[in-house]
């Protein structure tokens, strides 16, 4: 859920309310139950259960919540209904909030391998460095690379060789085993990562994780 409250319910955004009728074609769509927690519209007008919504609006609908600060996600369904009349059974569209992901800090010494620490004194990255308003933080993906001319995230032992690439995704207990290898012409760098919680969603507003050179 944006910051604004306002989630159009587009492809862009990740959602696919179409239908299908296997004898005929749908003619048109109907919520036949509504979300709390906000409003569902159409062109700006709010709609109920006897809307009729076209195939071709079905991907302009739009849903505001009342209280974006707290909105912890809601549900809804609607039903396709075809050219005979005939309605579908509903299906169920779940409203979410994607987690959100701290940003952290430490220093690191050239020609060193160090496990990332934080300044709360906690050793690793942990799903408390994280949160998820309406689940839990199931995994961690590793968005970007500190530059190799500083040096190179590990997973574990470095001896081991297990290198971080960009996108993948580790479990809490595994980020809690990150190490960086700093080169001897360490400068300080940086890499970013993002939190991914039980429904899938990553955090759209990765976290940055500075590797600071020593004064």
């Amino acid at each position: 859920m944006p910051e604004s409250g306002i989630l159009p319910l587009s492809p862009a955004n990740g959602f696919d309310l179409g239908g299908d009728d296997p004898d005929g074609l749908v003619a048109r769509f109907r919520v036949t139950q509504l979300p709390s927690n906000g409003t569902l519209s159409l062109n700006g007008t709010p709609i109920t259960t006897s809307t009729v919504i076209l195939p071709t609006q079905i991907d302009d609908l739009v849903f505001t919540a009342t209280n974006p600060a707290t909105f912890s996600g809601t549900t809804f369904k609607y039903a396709a209904i075809d050219n005979q009349g005939l309605e579908g059974e509903p299906a169920d569209v779940k409203l979410g909030t994607p987690p959100t992901t701290e940003n952290q800090l430490q220093t690191i010494l050239p020609s060193t391998a160090t496990t990332l620490t934080f300044p709360t004194g906690g050793t690793g990255i942990s799903a408390n460095d994280a949160s998820d308003r309406d689940g839990n933080v199931a995994a961690f993906r590793i968005d970007t690379l500190p530059d190799p001319f500083d040096g190179v995230l590990y997973l574990g032992d470095p001896l081991l060789n297990d290198r971080i690439v960009a996108g993948q995704e580790l479990t809490p207990a595994q980020m809690a085993t990150l190490r960086f290898v700093a080169t001897p012409d360490f400068n300080g760098s940086s890499f970013t990562y993002s939190a991914i919680d039980n429904d899938g969603n990553p955090d759209k507003t990765p976290a940055t994780y500075t590797l600071n050179s020593p004064p």
